[in-house]
């Protein structure tokens, strides 16, 4: 994280309290801050490590170690291989504390490519943990268009109801007053108070959904914030091309197809390695080493290659490459799989978004209609023409039909973002 968005950070957490946060911040927080994207990011890092060690480990190894040891009666420091005529001078000192250290070189000369295999399977498993980084910001980017837009949603039927309560609270004193001079009768009066009643239980239900959508926010963002305002945003529309192109667009961006392939490809590999069992490990030895006891020390060293290969496992080995064999072929139907699942997705946001579109404009025609049908209702019923109920319905409606609105119109703008996530396009 670099000292500028630190700076940020706190600058953000020191007066979060004193402004309101927009979706560009927001979505800035949980790039930084969230904890999923932060986890995804480390296990790159860990993926990267465990390639590293793969490498390394063809090179083999180097190991130091001592020993010392105290015997009943005297020991050679060295084997002795005795040769005529035997002189004092041909024989090794001996000791009853021998001490004895060493260091030692094993290198793996052939290991039936498990070593290469491994090698090619890190690699793989590190491009696996960059696409599910990927993945995970995607995700949680769409979450907090999905949250927000939400919020934004609850906000605008909030301010709804909230005028909806001002149009009843108007209309109840009108009411009652009409109701004193005996203009009106006492029920309509009942029934205007039973609608205040239900608006302000939908009003309380709305306050305490923008709650839950605030704490949705702060785990997206990873911090602990009460002050989302949830400021309006104008998400420019977007074109897109026809749905068989974007079948296209999906299946060359979406990591998801890349995830599996690289899974299929780390089956392949350890299929090959499976098989490669029946071949033998041969391994290079070199080691150096001082025998001391007694005031003396025999310097000693050696070099060797030894194989070895198993004859017979009690049907170990084959049961492995079955079961390997098996892995391998679930990863291509999980690729094939994958890739239906993708079309089936960018089919229902395409799909989505157009009725999206379509409820948008069929609201907004709506909204007209039931402004003029609440004012011709209201009219009616304070010159006596109209029925109560009449009016009350035609109130609600259009305080329904200008929330509709804002719900159609921030519900096109996450369709929008919707296709773009099932396209793999940049969010």
């Amino acid at each position: 994280m670099n000292g500028k968005f630190l700076t940020y950070i706190f600058i953000l957490l020191a007066f979060k309290s004193a402004f309101s946060l927009s979706l560009d911040e927001a979505i800035k927080l949980a790039k930084h801050q969230n904890p999923s994207i932060l986890k995804a990011k480390n296990s790159i890092k860990i993926a990267k490590e465990k390639h590293y060690q793969s490498i390394a480990s063809k090179f083999g190894e180097v190991d130091l170690s001592a020993s010392t040891s105290k015997f009943n009666t005297p020991r050679l420091l060295i084997p002795f291989a005795p040769t005529l005529p035997l002189t004092p001078s041909k024989i090794p000192p001996s000791a009853y504390n021998i001490t004895t250290a060493s260091i030692s070189y094993t290198l793996p000369v052939f290991t039936g490519f498990r070593l290469l295999k491994n090698i090619k399977i890190t690699d793989l498993s590190k491009e696996i943990a960059k696409d599910t980084y990927h993945l995970t910001k995607r995700q949680i980017i769409f979450n907090v268009y999905s949250i927000y837009l939400t919020g934004l949603t609850l906000k605008k039927e909030l301010q709804a109801e909230e005028k909806r309560y001002e149009a009843l609270h108007k209309l109840y004193e009108d009411v009652s007053l009409g109701v004193k001079i005996g203009k009106f009768a006492p029920v309509d009066l009942m029934k205007v108070q039973y609608e205040l009643e239900l608006t302000k239980a939908s009003i309380k239900t709305i306050k305490e959904q923008i709650k839950s959508t605030k704490g949705a926010l702060n785990s997206l963002t990873g911090i602990d914030n009460t002050n989302w305002h949830f400021e309006p945003v104008n998400i420019p529309g977007k074109k897109f091309p026809p749905l068989d192109k974007l079948y296209e667009i999906a299946i060359k961006n979406r990591y998801e197809l890349k995830l599996v392939k690289s899974q299929e490809n780390i089956a392949k590999e350890k299929l090959f390695i499976a098989k490669s069992s029946y071949l033998p490990d041969i391994y290079f030895n070199y080691t150096y080493q001082k025998i001391m006891g007694g005031g003396a020390e025999e310097p000693q060293w050696s070099y060797s290659l030894y194989a070895s290969m198993p004859i017979f496992d009690f049907g170990k080995r084959y049961f492995d490459i079955i079961s390997s064999n098996e892995e391998y072929l679930n990863t291509k139907e999980d690729y094939k799989q994958t890739l239906f699942d993708i079309k089936k997705q960018v089919l229902d946001a395409y799909t989505k978004l157009q009725s999206a579109r379509a409820n948008l404009l069929a609201s907004y025609k709506a909204e007209s209609y039931a402004e003029e049908v609440m004012r011709i209702e209201e009219l009616k019923y304070k010159t006596g023409a109209g029925d109560m109920y009449d009016t009350l319905i035609a109130i609600s409606n259009f305080f329904n039909s200008l929330a509709n609105v804002y719900k159609n119109k921030y519900q096109v703008m996450l369709m929008e973002k919707y296709l773009e996530y099932t396209l793999g396009e940049k969010l």
